[in-house]
């Protein structure tokens, strides 16, 4: 809207725009903004709600109660997103799994460095 309501004709004239007209001095243009704002919000509507509406249908937008329940962190990721009492105490290290642990200055696995792009 910014556009309809700073704009001048002699700006109008400056960007090379052929047509000479009073579209800013008479509000012109900012109806034509008005509009355009207007057909966006009603397409971003109605793209979102069709979207959504698939989605309700398919797949769903709620997840069953008992996850909603136990809680989406559990669910999702194994774990508490806040330390609650029940969560694993801030000064005690968790043991990674040995099969998946590089130790420093070990060479690089062949599947990192084919990823990396790099050759073995």
């Amino acid at each position: 809207l910014a556009t309809g309501i700073f704009c001048t004709d002699a700006n109008v004239q400056y960007a090379m725009y052929p047509n000479v007209n009073e579209a800013c001095a008479s509000g012109e243009q900012f109806g034509v903004q008005v509009i355009g704002v207007l057909a966006i919000a009603l397409w971003s509507c109605c793209t979102s709600g069709a979207a959504f509406a698939i989605i309700k249908a398919t797949y769903g937008l709620r997840v069953s109660e008992d996850v909603e329940e136990e809680g989406l962190d559990r669910s999702e990721h194994g774990g508490a997103a806040y330390n609650s009492g029940d969560a694993i105490p801030s000064n005690r290290v968790v043991p990674a799994d040995p099969s998946n642990v590089i130790k420093v200055g070990a060479p690089v696995p062949d599947k990192a460095q084919e990823w990396l792009g790099a050759s073995p």
